[in-house]
């Protein structure tokens, strides 16, 4: 069985351009930060990658519907 990652969002009320910032942290089930966890807007090709303490920061279309969490050994999700 996969583990599951725990995401932690902070929506950033920045809306410029017809962009929204998005800002969180990914976590693994015991509450460990993850580093090196994919996140791409589904249907883009708009991705970043969390840096050593798990966080990331993503501006994103104000239309974007999913965003993708993706780590070696986890299972995807959409959130």
């Amino acid at each position: 069985m996969k583990a599951k990652l725990i995401l932690l969002f902070l929506f950033a009320g920045t809306i410029a351009w017809s962009q929204v910032t998005i800002k969180g942290q990914v976590k693994d089930a015991s509450n460990e930060t993850l580093p090196g966890v994919s996140i791409s807007v589904t249907g883009t090709s708009i991705g970043t990658i969390t840096d050593i303490d798990g966080s990331y920061e993503i501006s994103v279309p104000a239309d974007a519907k999913e965003l993708q969490f993706s780590f070696i050994g986890y299972e995807p999700i959409l959130n």
